[in-house]
């Protein structure tokens, strides 16, 4: 088995700035959707709060309602408007719905404790927790509101006061809360559930679990950007798996899979946290080594392939196994731009096929860019990218 590839072998360097991955920013997406929806949410509850001051006939009422309306707005406006925080996060989010809790509980207390109509204003959190937030979260919130909900009858009439009159409007107001915080909890895991699973199966792989071809090029598009701005250099090897179709018609596409299925995980298996692969097509597998130059990712790949080819799989009492060619390109020096760049390792893993066919070729490790097949030969042209290195079969 061979170890992970050495990072100062590859020319790997330490990399500032660094851009969220496509699964990242895809999670940054949905939490700013969330944030514009709680916002949303805020100004709903600001805009009950200031009708009820105008309905309201008493003075002394509207004075303390528009107060603890103003204080609400103020931390409302530090939240959304005021750049205090940039990058929505979790944190955010459940820190507007608490606050927005205590500001209903004020209201409530201001406008006849628990009878007070503007109690339906804890649905509306109580909904926004378990979509964005999980049950857990939600069920504590509704826990707190029922805490405060008490307290505020507590307060109004001295005591418990369990008597008819008190009681069961506080029942009234408690039940359909906690009726609504667990079917909502209940619908908001299964609506993320439903979500993560479709995000999966439109960013993977399903029978290697490996990034499909789709998210494959935005990460790579998101690699090149980042090497392109910071002047780093970045590796793609385009690696095929000879022979494939012959195991499909000798033994089945079910052994196939397997094969494919290995050569995926044994991949996998070797990566760096900055690397990434994916399933470029049928029998084809594209990984981007960032910070990687040439010599490193050829050293990587010699290792790879050693590794892919000692695959063995049983087909009955038939032992299968296949070869593989590797194609290894390098930013800036062989595309300088991602079509290049993805260009010159599928024309690189082309020669290394004819290559490796031809036992009379010397070691590819040994060619460059400059180099050609052989004497005479009129195939690889100037401009064409290197080939990796491989192992004598």
């Amino acid at each position: 088995m061979i170890g992970r590839h050495d990072a100062s072998a590859r020319g790997h360097k330490k990399r500032s700035g660094v851009q969220p991955s496509p699964g990242e920013n895809f999670q940054l997406q949905l939490l700013r959707g969330y944030s514009r929806t709680v916002a949303e949410v805020e100004w709903l509850v600001l805009l009950v709060a200031a009708l009820y001051v105008l309905i309201a006939r008493r003075q002394a009422l509207q004075t303390n309602v528009l107060v603890v309306t103003g204080l609400f707005w103020a931390l409302f406006g530090a939240f959304h408007y005021a750049n205090f925080f940039r990058v929505p996060k979790p944190w955010k989010i459940a820190a507007e719905t608490w606050l927005m809790i205590g500001f209903i509980t004020w209201l409530v207390y201001l406008t006849g404790g628990v009878a007070s109509p503007l109690t339906n204003l804890y649905f509306i959190v109580v909904v926004i927790s378990a979509v964005t937030l999980g049950h857990r979260v939600t069920i504590l919130e509704v826990l707190v509101i029922g805490a405060c909900l008490l307290y505020v009858h507590v307060t109004r009439y001295g005591g418990l006061g369990w008597g008819p009159d008190t009681t069961i409007p506080l029942i009234t107001a408690l039940t359909p809360l906690l009726l609504v915080g667990l079917l909502a909890s209940l619908l908001g895991d299964t609506l993320r559930a439903t979500h993560r699973q479709m995000q999966r199966s439109a960013e993977t792989d399903p029978l290697t679990g490996l990034f499909n071809r789709r998210l494959l090029l935005i990460v790579a598009q998101h690699e090149y950007a980042r090497a392109l701005r910071f002047n780093e250099v970045l590796s793609v090897l385009m690696i095929d798996v000879d022979g494939l179709k012959a195991v499909n018609d000798t033994y089945g596409h079910a052994i196939g899979d397997r094969l494919l299925h290995s050569l995926g995980s044994t991949l996998s298996s070797h990566l760096r946290q900055s690397d990434t692969l994916g399933r470029y097509g049928g029998d084809e597998f594209v990984l981007l080594l960032p910070s990687t130059d040439k010599a490193g990712a050829v050293i990587f790949a010699q290792r790879v392939r050693r590794e892919l080819t000692a695959i063995r799989v049983q087909a009955g009492s038939h032992t299968v196994s296949v070869s593989v060619s590797i194609g290894v390109a390098t930013f800036p020096t062989d595309g300088a731009t991602l079509t290049d760049l993805l260009e010159a390792a599928d024309l690189a893993m082309y020669r290394h096929r004819s290559i490796a066919r031809d036992p009379t070729s010397p070691d590819i490790a040994l060619l460059t860019p400059r180099t050609r097949l052989r004497p005479g030969s009129e195939d690889d042209e100037a401009g064409a990218p290197d080939s990796p290195g491989q192992d004598d079969r």
